[in-house]
């Protein structure tokens, strides 16, 4: 697992907010290895994996703010897994962030709702990334309320050139405020 730093820009700090814990592979891309591990039923020994290792890994760096670790959106790790992780500090002090990546599944509102009951009896915080995509839209958002939203990409970048794209993404930032979501 590398760590990408994940930065507070907001007031002119750019100070680091917390770091993404990105799956690092080898040869294949995470996208290949993930979509292979899903396929070959082992999805859930990966999504163990990624709490694990990125929890573990990023205490051992001594990395500052939160670890934001990447869950495949259809698995749900057990109570007993669950509470063997949440013995780690960071957990403890509510410093890890789920967040569901995208997939084309469809959007399944109760295991959505069940994981989060389950992640949050845990400690974690939940984060929906790349917001305006996928099934990280404002049904998810109004329906999922996560403490954080990522929003992606494609809305923020040329928005300080663009008036319309700028407008439409002062819209969406109102629309995740209003749901009392913390926006990156």
């Amino acid at each position: 697992y590398e760590f990408q730093p994940i930065v507070d820009v907001r007031d002119g700090k750019h100070e680091i907010y917390g770091y993404e814990a990105l799956l690092r592979t080898g040869e294949k891309s995470p996208e290949h290895f993930i979509r292979q591990m899903c396929q070959s039923e082992r999805g859930h020994d990966l999504e163990l994996l990624s709490f694990y290792e990125g929890i573990t890994r990023f205490m051992l760096r001594e990395l500052p703010g939160k670890l934001f670790v990447n869950s495949l959106p259809y698995q749900i790790l057990s109570d007993a897994e669950l509470s063997f992780l949440s013995k780690s500090r960071l957990v403890r002090e509510k410093k890890v962030v789920v967040e569901n990546l995208e997939n084309d599944r469809m959007f399944d509102a109760t295991m959505l709702l069940k994981k989060k009951e389950v992640l949050c009896k845990h400690n974690y915080m939940i984060a929906l990334d790349d917001y305006g995509t996928g099934i990280n839209s404002v049904r998810a958002l109004k329906l999922f309320k996560p403490d954080i939203v990522k929003i992606d990409k494609s809305y923020v970048t040329g928005a300080a050139r663009d008036s319309a794209r700028l407008n439409a993404l002062e819209i969406m930032i109102d629309e995740i405020k209003s749901q009392d979501a913390w926006v990156l």
